[in-house]
């Protein structure tokens, strides 16, 4: 009945978990996104719960980060300060930064709200630099296509480079926040776990009295049980000692009545008097017989009902005892939660913590049916293979179907590539046929004033097929016309002031 017991607390313990546990499962669910030295400050200033000012010390493999990541961490973080700085300074920067911060999930989502705080940020920085380049103002209304068509080339080059750092630092600000929940739910989750633990040292005090306790019902039991049947053949010899009895009062009366039957030839007058005294007797004997007859069935009716509640207990103790799980097998559930725990605190396989805690619970839940009395070794082995082969299943799904942030992000950014080449290459190919229509309008001017007119102009002519040739040969080769971009755009701004 005490390792009933103990099995009946630690499923409450795993389904309601104590309001520690719980407070950190909604504090890492709600916690706002905040600055990473913020969050520490909070943290280190907060007491822990339970009225204690001394918070919980974690091992060092569960604040550790690898050497890339923090190197990155610390390149976000300084753009971000830099950021922080403008906006200190300027009031445009300010109210960026602001959204940049409360607005972080929607954005990762919403391209267009992306898009138009990128914008925002480059206008902030060209009017921070004397306002030389007037950026257009794109609203909520007004599509981010229509703004970004009214940029020139410098212009979309630093809509782009905010655009991409508005990725990272919302990526940096999410992973920030993603952090500082995971780690005040695993201090929680530590302080609970050192609660259960005090809770099951003393719920196994309690089950060995519990025990003990049994032990003395069930010894003083047997010692009932040893009177009863003394009892029993007390009774027994009882009955034979009557039995005896009514045999020699059965006797004697045969005897008087023969005396009186010879006795009645001289006896004559007192025949009817003689009659009568018989006849009382015979009463008087068959009543004490009859009470004697009860009496044994009373005696025996209480006897037996006795020994059926004896056998009901019994019966009773014996299915509390086979029902019951053993120290051992609690022992081995309780390393393989604590093994579970251990192998989902990556963040590959966190997400298999709550699925896999659940499948062991489930499966000690449903262990008196699927493993009915009495229970063997093979059997215990068995099952506790069952339950570590669907654990470990479970994590291996998880694990396999995890994808990284630096995934989703790498995508991203091809994509983003993707399309600056696929818009700026038609405008790459009418610059170069503008260049060379205007080139050759005004080599065609100048030799119109000379003699050899028409040979310029089969010349212009024979410029013009290249150039279409050249521009043909720019459609199929993309890559090529992207080398060649720059060095086009550099003419065209030469070529501007002239």
């Amino acid at each position: 009945m005490s390792l009933f017991c103990v099995r009946v607390v630690l499923l409450v313990s795993l389904l309601f978990p104590p309001s520690s546990c719980a407070a950190a499962w909604s504090l890492w669910l709600t916690s706002p996104s905040r600055p990473a030295a913020a969050t520490e400050a909070d943290a280190a200033a907060a007491p822990a719960p339970g009225g204690s000012h001394r918070r919980v010390q974690l091992p060092p493999r569960f604040s550790s980060r690898q050497n890339a990541d923090a190197r990155h961490g610390q390149q976000a973080a300084q753009l971000l300060r830099e950021w922080e700085e403008k906006g200190r300074i300027s009031s445009c920067w300010k109210r960026a930064v602001e959204a940049l911060k409360e607005d972080c999930g929607s954005l990762r989502s919403d391209d267009g709200a992306r898009s138009r705080l990128a914008m925002a940020m480059a206008a902030c920085d060209a009017a921070a630099d004397g306002g030389r380049r007037a950026w257009p103002h794109c609203t909520s209304e007004t599509g981010v296509r229509r703004c970004v068509d009214h940029l020139d080339d410098a212009q979309y080059l630093v809509y782009v480079q905010y655009r991409l750092h508005t990725d990272v630092l919302c990526l940096y600000i999410q992973e920030e926040a993603f952090q500082e929940r995971t780690e005040m739910a695993v201090q929680a989750l530590y302080a609970g776990a050192a609660a259960a633990s005090e809770a099951l040292a003393a719920l196994q005090s309690s089950s060995s009295e519990l025990q003990d306790s049994v032990q003395k019902a069930a010894d003083q039991q047997a010692s009932n049980l040893v009177a009863t049947r003394h009892l029993h053949d007390q009774l027994r010899e009882l009955r034979s000692d009557q039995t005896v009895a009514f045999e020699s009062l059965q006797g004697s009366a045969e005897r008087i009545v023969r005396s009186l039957a010879d006795a009645s030839l001289h006896l004559n007058e007192l025949h009817l008097t003689l009659d009568e005294s018989t006849a009382q007797a015979a009463a008087a004997v068959r009543d004490v017989a009859r009470e004697a007859t009860e009496f044994q069935r009373r005696t025996e009716l209480h006897a037996s009902s006795m020994l059926n509640v004896l056998g009901r207990i019994e019966s009773f103790q014996r299915g509390l005892l086979e029902s019951a799980i053993g120290l051992g097998e609690m022992v081995r559930a309780a390393a393989l939660l604590v093994v579970l725990l251990l192998l989902t605190l990556p963040p590959r396989t966190a997400a298999a913590r709550r699925p896999c805690v659940g499948v062991v619970a489930l499966a000690y839940a449903l262990r008196p049916f699927l493993l009915p009395a009495p229970r063997s070794v093979v059997g215990n082995n068995a099952f506790f293979a069952a339950v570590i082969f669907l654990a470990a299943v479970t994590l291996v799904f998880f694990a396999c179907t995890y994808r990284s942030p630096e995934h989703a992000l790498r995508a991203l950014l091809r994509s983003e590539l993707r399309h600056f080449m696929d818009d700026t290459r038609p405008a790459f190919l009418e610059d170069i046929r503008q260049l060379l229509g205007e080139g050759v309008a005004a080599a065609l001017q100048r030799l119109d004033e000379e003699k050899d007119v028409q040979r310029l102009r089969a010349k212009g002519q024979a410029l013009l097929l290249a150039a279409a040739e050249a521009a043909t040969d720019e459609a199929h080769a993309p890559a090529a016309a992207t080398k060649a971009a720059p060095n086009v755009t550099r003419r065209r701004s030469r070529s501007r002031p002239r």
